[in-house]
């Protein structure tokens, strides 16, 4: 009930920002302004929430795990586990707790892989697939088995984090591009989504029974909540 709060309170505040900022020369600026009202909200729950000290090591964790998979396999574009593994704490932890560990793992890589513009992107796209995975594989919900949960992630990732992240390029490029041109750039990323999101796929099936066997022993010991 309280994350169904939540999501009313940012869309609310997304109408709200979209109703007063109308935007003329760039876009940027507006999209930026949009994902910060989007984020702050789930920041603010989960520190009002006072997590324990354990749940925010296995935060920690993850998102310490996300980035060192992203890192091992910088030679191969798209190839990345991180998509898997925060989805992974999402669905042990929850959708607030997956969105913090999504947007900070997007965050923290990027010190590796270059802070930019896009970043903010990147962040916005891995927290939204941990809210709709921990939504999804919430108890009693979706089974929590090897090919649901791998074919999902690999879903929401080609489909949310490639739309989020292929929408930073046309924003970068300002509000003048045409139909056509914002087209041909979402066209431009299908590929790249698609390598990106069957990456995820196997590497959810590879990782996925066995992290959230481990996590979830943690989370019956450790006595710590779904957020």
């Amino acid at each position: 009930m309280r994350l169904i709060s939540l999501l009313s309170v940012i869309l609310l505040a997304v109408i709200s920002l979209i109703w007063l900022s109308r935007p003329r020369d760039s876009y940027l600026p507006f999209a930026l302004t949009i994902m910060f009202a989007g984020s702050v909200p789930f920041y603010a729950h989960f520190e009002g929430r006072k997590p324990p000290a354990r749940e925010l090591a296995l935060m920690a964790i993850i998102i310490a795990l996300a980035v060192a998979g992203r890192a091992l396999f910088m030679l191969l574009p798209q190839v990345k586990p991180m998509a898997a593994i925060v989805s992974i704490g999402a669905v042990a932890l929850g959708p607030a707790a997956g969105f913090i560990i999504g947007s900070a793992a997007g965050l923290v890589s990027n010190f590796f892989f270059g802070q930019g513009l896009w970043t903010p992107f990147q962040m916005m796209g891995y927290g939204l697939v941990c809210v709709v995975m921990g939504l999804l594989f919430a108890p009693g919900r979706l089974p929590r088995r090897r090919w649901p949960l791998a074919i999902t992630a690999g879903f929401l990732t080609t489909l949310i984090y490639g739309f989020i992240v292929d929408s930073s390029s046309v924003l970068l490029l300002g509000a003048g591009l045409g139909p056509q041109a914002v087209l041909g750039i979402y066209l431009a990323g299908v590929p790249f989504n698609l390598v990106h999101g069957a990456a995820t796929t196997l590497f959810m099936a590879w990782l996925g029974p066995v992290m959230l066997k481990r996590m979830e022993r943690i989370h019956t010991r450790y006595g710590l909540s779904r957020t």
